[in-house]
């Protein structure tokens, strides 16, 4: 994957309907749609580095670019993004990065950068044992922007001008051991969803996580975590360090038929084998399935680093005719 170190933005609706896309998935229910009509890419209207180390990035990873990106978003005529500043080393030292967001504003048919707010997030250290660089990326809700920070926190920015209102914590302190896990979603009622884990600082990628939790927060700023070992049925205690021999593979889930009904509604209508399960219930059944699989492989990594795509699998690469080449693996995330 190619890709110039800029964005290029041929069109943003100006028709200020709330926000247009305030998540990734654009909305709390992750359509990835708006109902306006999309408009023809004839016109470069803007053309904004938002990633300065593109081309070194790309000579580490022999030409591909193996980095998450947060998708614009968009809210009239006001966008935010993620941009990237400090020094790139190399993949095994993101943290040398620096993390931001940067409001800009539609004024007088240009895109004009008017605030920034600097981050202190920091991805988890590769240390030669990830390949996809995680995903920096905020939610726009409740008139405020909510990006990630260290210590599994999040900032609470004002969207008018950028500064930081407060930093939400649902814990006792700042631990720089504690990640944001994934991206901040938030619900219709302006709820924000998130997950954070907590590594072994001595040993990052030879031991499990010591603490793992679900995060909510409120419209007025206030949060609250849960673990996920009490809300996870049979979950490996804190101390579990690897698979446990013996367990049996569950079973694949029944393929969709014509006649199969893939929505709530009256009962009996659920699929066979699904009784209407909630996003909690399905988490906890997919921790507990990979946490405890029987048998590794080349391609395996820790369940906590998948909502990161810190490891991508490679299946296929073939060179072509013409300087062009072919390749097959899964990413895990399409927005990137």
């Amino acid at each position: 994957m190619k890709l110039l170190p800029s964005v290029v933005l041929l069109s943003l609706v100006s028709l200020n309907v709330g926000a247009q896309w305030s998540q990734m998935g654009a909305n709390p229910k992750h359509t990835g749609s708006v109902p306006v009509a999309a408009q023809p890419l004839l016109h470069l209207l803007s053309d904004i580095t938002y990633d300065p180390f593109v081309a070194q990035e790309q000579e580490q990873e022999f030409g591909d670019l193996l980095v998450h990106y947060q998708v614009p978003l968009v809210d009239g005529d006001d966008v935010y993004m993620e941009f990237k500043a400090g020094q790139f080393t190399s993949p095994d030292h993101w943290e040398t990065q620096i993390w931001s967001i940067h409001g800009l504003r539609w004024q007088n048919d240009a895109l004009v950068d008017r605030w920034t707010a600097t981050s202190d997030w920091k991805p988890v250290p590769a240390l030669g044992a990830a390949g996809w660089e995680p995903v920096f990326h905020a939610v726009l809700a409740n008139g405020f922007v909510y990006m990630p920070a260290t210590g599994g926190t999040l900032l609470q920015l004002d969207r008018n001008d950028g500064h930081v209102i407060k930093r939400i914590n649902p814990f006792a302190s700042v631990d720089p051991h504690v990640y944001v896990s994934g991206v901040p979603a938030a619900d219709a009622a302006g709820n924000i969803y998130y997950g954070a884990f907590r590594l072994d600082a001595a040993a990052l990628w030879t031991k499990d996580i010591t603490g793992a939790w679900l995060i909510r927060v409120k419209p007025d700023g206030s949060a609250a975590s849960v673990t996920f070992a009490p809300i996870v049925p049979n979950a490996p205690n804190a101390t579990y360090q690897g698979p446990k021999s013996g367990r049996s593979r569950p079973p694949r889930p029944r393929p969709r038929t014509a006649n199969t009904a893939h929505r709530a509604g009256p009962a009996g209508t659920w699929p066979p084998g699904h009784t209407g399960q909630t996003l909690l219930d399905l988490t906890g059944q997919m921790y507990a399935y990979h946490n405890n699989l029987s048998s590794a492989h080349p391609a395996s990594s820790p369940w906590w680093a998948w909502p990161m795509n810190l490891k991508t699998v490679w299946f296929y690469q073939e060179g072509l005719a013409g300087g062009t080449s072919a390749a097959i693996y899964d990413a895990g995330r399409l927005v990137s």
